[in-house]
């Protein structure tokens, strides 16, 4: 019938991207092999990468909803058919349009929802009806009312987040059980359509009705065992239980999306919670594995997610404590290539390389000079390198280095840590590790480049607070906010009032408890 219909077919609006993407192919089809069965045309598509969509529509499991689209039904019923659906489908796309016309100039989403809702209710039901609508029609209409309520839900979560000092926060709305409801009224007419189900699952969990929503997954993905999207969603359900493991449910994913980055994510995480034995008496809890077994269990996680740089990283670590230091080196040095952009592997590579003896300061230098290159690079990244190497008892020569590499960012464009705001950050790290040198050293840096910052003040005020002098640490808290706000340095700010316990209503309550032992 492509012949006949042709102009029709391509005139048609879909709304749905996949299935315009597959009418588009079926029409470049049919244009360059004229006179193409089903079989044929099933094959053209398939190679054209439309395996799924096609199995759904006319595999063997296929829901046919009308008699005359069989494959074999009469030639003359399958057009007639197909003009009375292409009639419902125009008279419906009327209708939608109008109600949209209006939704968008209304901004009533609740109303909108609400006229959808009757549309629906006041169908024709005899099949005979000019503007009788197939089951299929109907749950467009619902699924289409659920879509509003669900924008109206959010307008109106927008609206109570801006009160909730005031009025504190809905735990749920009667927009988001109608939204429910619909979706659930959609699937009587729809019960296969796998977006409905997952509609249904996100709104069960917005709701928190968890199990119910694992149940609606399950009915999910025995429709369509790869749908990645319920996959995901079951898999991560999964891992937020205490003792579960969705690495099943990943490795399902992985087996449909092999490069999909979730779920290599996710099974890279399994094998790193897999080096926590967790014991079966509760009041034990959980201790680590064996060295040797913990390396063997995260070489098995590379061997099913190969070069993923969570697992490198742990393993070269793994070898780093095991003193294999060359091997460790390797590893490590191997995460840096498969991420070049992660801040994240950089900073562990780099500080892991400095507890390796053998490993060289070219070496080290070259990974600061990967490190230095990456994009919107922040001055915390080398103020917790330096944090590390104290807390590690690592030479000191390079906390200094580090602590000029976050003083070479300050300020920048993009930059919201000022240098009063890295020095001072240094200064603490060094007077909480207990290394006085350092500390001296980076406190007369801050009296001679940044006297006006605040930052000397809160020095001095943690000294009056090792000495009991609970006012006078307020009121140089005080002044130290006094100056950062007067220098705009917000950075600073932020830490002066971690600094001083909260700011203005702790320092009134150390004010009192100073009066009163006066």
């Amino acid at each position: 019938l492509i012949g006949e219909i042709a102009e029709q077919f391509a005139a048609m609006e879909i709304g749905d991207p996949e299935l315009d993407s597959l009418r588009q192919a079926i029409l470049e089809v049919s244009a360059d092999n004229p006179g193409l069965d089903v079989e044929a045309m099933k094959l053209h598509l398939t190679q054209r990468g439309f395996s799924q969509t096609v199995d759904r529509l006319a595999g063997s499991n296929a829901n046919v909803l009308d008699w005359f689209s069989n494959s074999d039904a009469a030639p003359e019923d399958a057009l007639m058919g197909w003009r009375h659906l292409l009639a419902r489908h125009q008279r419906l796309g009327a209708l939608m349009a109008e109600l949209k016309v209006a939704e968008e100039a209304l901004g009533r989403w609740s109303r909108a929802a609400e006229a959808w809702r009757a549309v629906a209710r006041r169908r024709p039901r005899k099949p005979d009806h000019p503007d009788y609508l197939s089951d299929a029609e109907v749950a467009a209409l619902w699924a289409h009312a659920a879509d509003c309520y669900e924008r109206s839900e959010r307008e109106e979560r927008s609206e109570r987040d801006g009160f909730n000092g005031l009025y504190g926060r809905y735990e749920h709305s009667e927009c988001e059980a109608a939204a429910l409801t619909c979706v659930e009224t959609a699937l009587k007419y729809a019960p296969d359509d796998v977006e409905l189900r997952l509609k249904r699952a996100d709104l069960l969990l917005a709701r928190d009705s968890v199990a119910p929503a694992e149940q609606e997954l399950e009915r999910l993905l025995e429709l369509d065992p790869r749908h990645t999207d319920a996959l995901r969603l079951r898999a991560n359900l999964e891992d937020a239980k205490p003792h579960a493991d969705g690495a099943s449910l990943w490795r399902r994913l992985l087996e449909i999306a092999p490069s999909d980055a979730e779920a290599r994510d996710s099974l890279a995480e399994s094998y790193v919670a897999r080096l926590v034995s967790k014991t079966a008496v509760w009041w034990s809890g959980a201790k680590p594995r064996p060295l040797r077994e913990q390396i063997r269990v995260i070489e098995e996680g590379l061997g099913e997610v190969p070069d993923h740089p969570r697992l490198l990283t742990v393993l070269g670590q793994l070898y780093r404590t095991d003193e294999k230091h060359e091997k460790a080196r390797e590893t490590l040095l191997r995460s840096l290539d498969v991420a070049p952009g992660n801040a994240n592997v950089a900073d562990t590579v780099l500080h892991e390389l400095l507890h390796i003896p053998s490993v060289d300061e070219g070496t080290i230098e070259e990974v600061m000079a990967h490190a230095r290159a990456l994009p919107e690079l922040q001055p915390e990244f080398w103020v917790h390198q330096a944090e590390q190497l104290l807390a590690c008892d690592l030479p000191e020569v390079w906390f200094e280095r580090f602590v000029e590499e976050a003083l070479a960012l300050a300020g920048r464009p993009g930059v919201p840590d000022s240098r009063a705001t890295v020095l001072f950050r240094a200064h603490s790290i060094a007077w909480e590790e207990g290394s006085s040198e350092l500390a001296e050293g980076l406190e007369a840096r801050i009296r001679t480049e940044e006297p006006a910052s605040g930052a000397v003040e809160v020095i001095e005020a943690r000294r009056r607070m090792e000495e009991d002098d609970l006012r006078g640490a307020q009121r140089l808290f005080r002044q130290a906010e006094r100056r950062a706000r007067r220098a705009r340095d917000s950075s600073l700010q932020t830490l002066i009032a971690d600094e001083s316990m909260g700011g203005g209503e702790i320092g009134d309550v150390f004010h009192m408890f100073a009066e009163m032992f006066e």
